[in-house]
């Protein structure tokens, strides 16, 4: 049976390339030789095209080490080999885990890649090397990476994964293989050999280790974010003067050029700049568009201050950059990045801006408004741009019938200005008809009739009818209650009113006393 472990730990080495510094870590990049094609140090031998089907199971595998302290003893302090140590859990079984603790990580970014070099025994061999970042959290791992510029490690491969046809020589071709993670050893103890982490221990820290690597690489972000942004203002300052000094060779300004000096190198710049002053004494007609682009990209530019707040004790709170991306008469649309010591944004936006010709400065005038930005497929904007100018189309087409419909329009604005005052002179006519009726000659003086006539509003006709019997009624009404409105003579007939004696009989004698 095939003895797998002997093959899944791969001597390896690793060297700095550059430190960045925070307040609590310092950062190393490395640069890490994992493996060569052909036969390795433990007796494996891999096939590039094996290697590159397996390659991505590097990406985000942990760096760890145990530092084996050596006080008294005469020798230095240096990393050990793999140790481990027997942990208590809360339900009360024990679990053999690492000791160490996480140093670094091969991050998703470890742009992998071949290079050729020779070998310490004189052969030239095709490596596979990646970048990868390792983190000093303690003072004794600085002084061991300070000491020792180049460090052994130990490349894991998960023993379950691997696959492979042993040869006759005891040597193992491998067909298959997952990586499984990187241990920092000792160069100082020559005991000290690369060996195996076994993949089921690997998995009883993989939680804690995670989330220190996580933690890690938000700092380390940070950090390069910051760097970054720092060391850009300080190239771009020194190249600015650079091209200047070049610029005042020659007797030109910025504003003069008709191209970009930040699109061009330093190394090209003068030569470009020599072959812009000699075709300067023939211009053409473009060069003063050319010269205005690039004055008012600059004075925009210039524009675009950047917001630094310190707090009371003057240090470093956050910072606000903007980068100028283009511009057109009315806008300027920028790049916007935000730090702060525990965050960073990068939003894109734009400005309003003014622009004085005769000082060749730009004023912002609005407030930062975000904007969104989004990557196309040709495709895409091919389908974008159809459907704007189909909307341009219908647009067009319908302001064409507006105007060629205007004339029509206009008649049947006259004919429903027609039909109004034909209906309000019938309404007129049917008015006045009433009015004039027979039986209203007797109220031509009366004063209710009268006002009523000037004021019928938008009363039915049928209503102002019935309004007009209604003051005919009232007055006849009131005409029977005056006696005196006919005028006749009245005739006075005078009787005589003297009293006759008093008959207690009613005349009964009278009338038979002389019978």
């Amino acid at each position: 049976m095939i003895e797998l472990s002997k093959y899944s730990s791969l001597p390896i080495e690793f060297s700095i390339t550059n430190t960045v510094n925070t307040k609590d870590t310092r950062f190393l990049d490395v640069t890490i030789d994992v493996l060569h094609t052909g036969l390795n140090y433990n007796g494996s031998i891999f096939k590039k095209e094996v290697v590159e089907e397996n390659l991505d199971s590097i990406k985000n595998t942990p760096i760890l080490g145990y530092i084996k302290m050596e006080e008294g003893t005469g020798n230095p302090d240096d990393f050990g080999a793999h140790e481990y140590k027997i942990v208590k859990e809360d339900d009360g079984t024990y679990k053999y885990v690492y000791a160490g603790h996480s140093f670094g990580v091969i991050p998703e970014s470890c742009n992998a890649r071949w290079v050729t070099k020779v070998s310490s025994d004189g052969k030239t061999r095709e490596y596979l090397e990646v970048d990868g970042l390792l983190w000093t959290k303690f003072d004794k791992a600085i002084d061991i990476f300070a000491r020792d510029k180049v460090k052994g490690e130990s490349m894991e491969l998960d023993e379950k994964t691997l696959r492979g046809i042993e040869n006759p020589d005891g040597t193992f071709t491998m067909t298959g293989f997952k990586f499984d993670g990187c241990c920092i050893l000792s160069t100082t103890d020559e005991r000290i050999q690369p060996a195996m982490i076994d993949a089921n221990v690997t998995a009883n820290f993989s939680t804690s280790i995670a989330q220190e690597i996580k933690e890690k690489l938000n700092e380390y972000q940070l950090a390069i974010n910051f760097n970054n942004i720092n060391f850009s203002k300080k190239e771009s300052e020194q190249s600015l003067d650079k091209k200047n000094e070049i610029l005042k060779k020659y007797n030109l300004k910025v504003e003069d050029l008709d191209f970009k000096i930040e699109d061009i190198s330093e190394n090209d710049f003068e030569a470009k700049v020599k072959e812009f002053a000699d075709k300067k004494k023939d211009p053409k007609p473009e060069t003063m568009f050319s010269s205005t682009y690039n004055e008012k990209r600059q004075a925009i530019s210039n524009a675009l201050d950047p917001i630094v707040e310190r707090d009371a004790e003057g240090n470093l709170v956050a910072e606000t950059y903007y980068y100028l991306e283009d511009f057109d008469d009315t806008y300027c649309y920028v790049e916007k990045y935000y730090w702060t010591n525990s965050d960073s944004e990068e939003t894109y936006g734009r400005f309003s801006y003014t622009f004085d010709e005769t000082a060749k400065t730009a004023k912002l005038t609005s407030d930062f408004e975000q904007m969104v930005v989004k990557w196309l497929t040709p495709a895409e904007s091919d389908q974008i741009d159809q459907e704007r100018g189909d909307y341009a189309k219908i647009k067009t087409e319908f302001e064409t019938y507006k105007k060629d419909h205007e004339t029509a329009n206009a008649d049947v604005e006259v004919l429903r200005m027609y039909k109004a005052d034909k209906e309000k002179a019938e309404r007129k006519a049917a008015i006045d008809a009433i009015f004039a009726k027979a039986e209203f000659e007797s109220l031509k003086d009366n004063k209710e009739f009268n006002d009523f006539k000037t004021s019928v509003g938008d009363l039915k006709l049928d209503d102002i009818e019935e309004k007009c019997y209604a003051i005919l009624g009232k007055a006849q009404a009131q005409g029977k209650l005056n006696f005196s409105v006919d005028g006749k003579p009245v005739t006075h007939i005078k009787t005589d009113m003297t009293p006759e004696p008093e008959d207690p009989y009613g005349g009964l004698f009278d009338e038979y006393k002389d019978k």
